[in-house]
């Protein structure tokens, strides 16, 4: 194999290796795993010197972008943090949604971790893992004990039975063995956010209760320009407002508020539902599917090993999960929390909340936000002067 040694490889220069979206990797920080994939990375440092190192481990389907509304959170702790695309996932190489084996997940972790540690040997690490990336977090935790605390988000333990039942699971086990690289399907991207783009219902209600541009009290709206139907009383704005967000999800009308009211919400509330789910579609590094036999018998492999590996986790802990998850069953992060031998560990359950915590109502993250910072604020080493 020629090396680029000789007069020839001197007149034909290599050609640059470039990203499934484009980018050309000399220009973008990466790295290349062992098996010679190139892998996307990115990186926030804080201003002042950092105290501590998060790894954000990403879901399947995702990339390491999706979680810019967490890093600020970190920097302002002055955390280092950095993250990778996956081999299959965002700006890195590979087949979307396929790997060789799923211990490679954690294996290219491991070898990012020992990158960054080598600039800063001291400071220690803690673990972000959203959905698959907790049996990957698991993986890591196994083999560097060392980590200083783990923070799941909606952690992939248990499937949810309503899109991964007995029966489902069976069948694909069987078909694994005839058809391993059959597609089964993308993921329904309904079922990862309950959140209206930009929180636009809630923002709705606000204006209300806060009183601009809408007045409580006596009077009718004046404001067509922010979405409120023209001349409405504001008494019917009230009752509303007692239906909670909750009720405008769930589709429970307060016995009080008209009908005609109740069915412009319910219609604000689909209708901004599916900015959301536009949004998620109109992700060029994002990947719903299809989804392939070999990849899902993986990650069942992977889940049944956690239950066994529970016991073994004894470092500081943090579990948020969204109660109306439709992907990874909340009765996993039960389990976890409950079998877990860390004598620090933290549960939190977000109610109406659905998978992708980090992309909810700007309440939800608001509140996600919060229980980070003050669950790593009281776990960090002091300030560097």
């Amino acid at each position: 194999m020629c090396t680029g040694c000789c007069c020839c490889c001197a007149r034909r220069p290599r050609k640059d290796r470039v990203s499934p979206h484009g980018l050309i990797y000399r220009d973008f920080p990466h790295f290349v795993n062992q098996d010679g994939n190139y892998l996307f990375c990115r990186y926030w440092e804080p201003v002042t010197p950092p105290r501590a190192l998060v790894m954000i481990i990403h879901g399947g389907g995702e990339h390491s972008g999706c979680y810019m509304n967490l890093t600020s959170i970190f920097t302002d702790l002055s955390l280092f943090v950095f993250a990778h695309d996956h081999i299959g996932h965002g700006q890195s190489e590979g087949k979307r949604l396929q790997v060789p084996s799923f211990s490679i997940y954690a294996r290219d972790c491991l070898q990012h971790i020992d990158m960054v540690r080598g600039h800063y040997p001291t400071l220690p690490l803690f673990l972000l893992s959203h959905s698959l990336g907790a049996p990957i977090a698991f993986d890591v935790v196994t083999k560097k004990p060392d980590i200083a605390g783990l923070i799941f988000i909606a952690p992939l333990v248990r499937m949810n039975p309503e899109s991964a039942n007995a029966l489902k699971m069976c069948c694909a086990i069987m078909l694994y063995h005839l058809m391993p690289n059959l597609n089964l399907g993308s993921l329904d991207p309904h079922w990862l956010s309950s959140s209206p783009e930009e929180g636009l219902l809630l923002k709705f209600w606000l204006l209300l209760i806060f009183g601009h541009p809408v007045r409580l009290g006596v009077g009718r709206s004046r404001d067509r320009s922010r979405g409120l139907p023209a001349g409405l009383p504001l008494g019917l704005a009230e009752m509303a407002i007692h239906g909670s967000r909750q009720r405008a999800v769930e589709g429970t009308a307060p016995a009080d508020c008209p009908l005609l009211f109740w069915s412009y919400v319910r219609a604000r509330v689909s209708l901004e539902k599916e900015h959301t789910v536009q949004k998620i579609l109109d992700d060029p590094l994002s990947c719903l599917g299809p989804y392939k036999m070999r990849l899902t018998i993986q990650v069942l492999h992977a889940v049944e090993k956690l239950e066994k590996l529970m016991p073994s986790i004894t470092i500081p802990v943090l579990i948020a999960h969204g109660e109306a998850d439709k992907l990874c069953d909340i009765k996993g992060s039960l389990l976890l929390y409950k079998n877990m031998a860390s004598p620090d560990k933290t549960l939190k359950i977000f109610k109406n909340a659905f998978h992708h915590l980090h992309k909810e109502a700007p309440d939800i993250v608001a509140e996600l936000q919060t229980l980070i910072r003050k669950w790593l604020s009281d776990r960090l080493p002091p300030m560097v002067d």
